[in-house]
């Protein structure tokens, strides 16, 4: 019996701490501040929004245009 309540206390408080995160907490940074971020190390950043199929769209991107592409897909709990 204690282990079930240990292993529902765990699982309690995981639960807590997801919703917690998506609701609360905010990890989000201005393209501004992101692009003076960059420029500090040296390095462009180039931002922008799109509207594909009715949906919003932002992107950002740096880097030599002649090297291979890598794709982020960025999840919660930032935002930008």
């Amino acid at each position: 019996m204690q282990n079930k309540k240990r292993i529902f206390g765990t699982i309690l408080v995981f639960i807590t701490y997801l919703l917690f995160s998506q609701s609360c907490l905010k990890f989000r940074i201005s393209d501004s501040k992101a692009i003076h971020n960059f420029s500090k190390k040296g390095v462009p950043l180039f931002t922008q929004n799109v509207m594909i199929n009715g949906y919003n769209l932002h992107y950002a991107k740096t880097g030599n245009d002649t090297l291979p592409t890598l794709f982020f897909v960025h999840g919660s709990p930032g935002s930008w």
